[in-house]
């Protein structure tokens, strides 16, 4: 039998298929284990936070406003004062404390108002007896 080459390399005769070809090793087996491969990207993990909050901070400045508003209405008007003030003065030392300053300086202007306006009743009702 006469081979032909006719200008191309016939090698299917010497083609085994690939199994007797020793494959090349996988990974960087060259590198240490413990070094970063350089082709690679470093790979960032995010650390979810939960964001601190204040709840006492919060209740007494919702206790605050809601004496704001409801201080027309007498014993309402001096609890939700006296709640608000103390929930806020204890949420002054848990961070954070925008809230509870805020809270904390409503009751104190609301309360030094409650007491102004006491007073002035008070004194304009015993006048009125006199």
């Amino acid at each position: 039998m006469n081979q032909q080459n006719n200008g191309y390399n016939n090698n299917y005769n010497n083609y085994n298929g690939g199994y007797n070809n020793p494959q090349p090793p996988y990974g960087n087996q060259g590198q240490n284990p413990y070094q970063p491969n350089p082709y690679q990207q470093p790979v960032y993990q995010q650390v979810y936070q939960r964001p601190r909050t204040n709840g006492l901070g919060i209740a007494g400045f919702v206790l605050a406003l809601c004496a704001w508003i409801f201080s027309w209405v007498p014993v309402v008007n001096l609890l939700t004062w006296i709640l608000g003030l103390v929930f806020s003065f204890i949420g002054l030392f848990k961070a954070p404390r925008g809230l509870a300053i805020a809270g904390f300086v409503i009751s104190v202007i609301g309360i030094v108002i409650l007491v102004l306006a006491l007073l002035f009743w008070g004194g304009l009702a015993a006048l009125a007896v006199i």
